[in-house]
């Protein structure tokens, strides 16, 4: 297998409703060499849309061998092997396992890491639930499978980051909260992008109902970040060697309830919302009524961001 020679290449791994894609952009507007192993139909959105430099699962590992001279940061961005069902010690292998087998290449070949964690993580009751950092992630209580198996990979790292002489220069896990304008066939689309989908079809909106006696159906609070807005902080992260490690939430700073939300996509679509509430997937546990993501750490960075309303990315794209 014949590949470019890039030099001091941003390895790409994953999509998280193509922030991969987004993020690949992004660094092709700074001039930043990059490959990308795309998942799902990203790989085909790539080659239709502009031709960018991808790589298959299967080639990862090959990949890395051959240049391990010329990577300068991986960023991992999802595994690739998650299974869908809900037992705790399969799911968490699944997502330990490439997460921590690309941290160890990192650390023995001296490159910087770039990994998701997951908003999942936080538990929604503690005091510091939506506390960032690997020092915090110790003392966290997932209440779902999904949360439980990112954060062994948080307090892996926080202890790997102490205990190893040998790590990565940089190690950069961030949590994206409720990332959208993902392509409509990746399957963890957003609340925003089921909402579009089918306000367009002319379909029910679906939605969880409340499991919280202060809080209606639709009154549950969510931070909505436009991919593209996730995908330029990241690359803020990923170009900056000024930072070091940290891990810390992505997110914009202001909240709406999914009712508002709704609201607000129907009305650009000139559309008539009405509502499916039906339970969450058993993976996602108990779900928060109020997500409160601080974003402090971002922000001390000195990492702007115009962190647009959804009624403006709505209007915008």
């Amino acid at each position: 297998m014949l590949y470019h020679v890039l030099v001091n290449m941003v390895l790409i791994i994953g999509n998280i409703h193509l922030l991969g894609v987004h993020l690949a952009l992004c660094l092709e507007a700074r001039r930043i060499p990059y490959a990308f192993c795309a998942q799902y139909q990203t790989c085909d959105l790539i080659q239709r849309t502009r031709p960018l430099y991808a790589i298959g699962f299967s080639e990862i590992e090959a990949f890395l061998a051959d240049h391990h001279q010329e990577i300068k940061t991986v960023v991992n961005l999802a595994p690739q092997d998650i299974p869908h069902h809900t037992q705790t010690d399969v799911m968490i292998q699944a997502i330990f396992r490439t997460t921590q087998k690309l941290w160890l290449w990192c650390a023995e070949n001296n490159k910087d890491y770039v990994y998701a964690s997951s908003q999942h993580t936080y538990d929604g009751t503690h005091n510091n639930h939506y506390k960032d950092g690997f020092t915090s992630a110790l003392s966290l209580y997932p209440q779902s499978v999904l949360g439980w198996a990112h954060n062994t990979m948080d307090v892996w790292c926080a202890h790997a980051l102490k205990a190893y002489s040998k790590k990565p220069p940089r190690t950069i896990a961030f949590k994206p909260f409720n990332i959208y304008g993902g392509y409509k066939s990746t399957p963890n689309a957003s609340f925003v992008d089921e909402t579009v989908t089918s306000l367009k079809s002319d379909r029910l909106v679906s939605m969880w109902p409340s499991e919280h006696p202060d809080f209606a159906n639709g009154e549950y609070i969510r931070h909505f970040l436009h991919v593209s807005e996730c995908a330029a902080i990241l690359t803020e992260l990923v170009s900056n060697t000024n930072i070091g490690s940290t891990l810390l939430n992505i997110a914009h700073p202001d909240g709406m309830t999914l009712i508002k939300a709704t609201e607000v996509i129907a009305k650009s679509l000139r559309k008539k919302a009405s509502y499916d509430y039906a339970p969450p997937p058993k993976k996602y546990g108990k779900v928060h009524p109020v997500e409160r993501p601080g974003i402090q750490k971002l922000l001390s960075l000195g990492i702007k961001s115009p962190f647009l309303s959804l009624e403006e990315h709505l209007k915008k794209f």
